[in-house]
């Protein structure tokens, strides 16, 4: 990872920033609730989500998610895998690699 790039990422922070701005202009919804609506699985579905960042998405529709799912979530950034835990604590299994 670039040093810009080890330094955007560290932690949720910037990326949080983006998305507040894009919820706050977007002329369509939250764009999280309108793609799981669309695109969530069914019952007893294994889920790998690449990149998951802070899991904005699994945050936004935590009521939602099955707990017959296996959700895994993974991210090349130790701070976004550690946002991601603390949002969704034992929903999901958490790891850190490079994709």
């Amino acid at each position: 990872m670039t040093e810009r790039l080890q330094e955007q990422y560290a932690t949720d922070q910037n990326l949080r920033a983006r998305i507040s701005l894009h919820a706050a202009y977007s002329v369509n919804g939250h764009w999280f609730e309108w793609l799981f609506d669309r695109e969530a699985p069914g019952p007893s579905a294994r889920i790998l989500d690449l990149g998951c960042g802070p899991a904005t998405m699994w945050r936004v529709n935590r009521e939602r998610v099955d707990p017959s799912w296996s959700l895994t979530l993974a991210d090349l950034s130790a701070g976004m895998i550690e946002a991601a835990r603390q949002g969704l604590g034992e929903r999901a299994t958490y790891v850190v690699t490079d994709a």
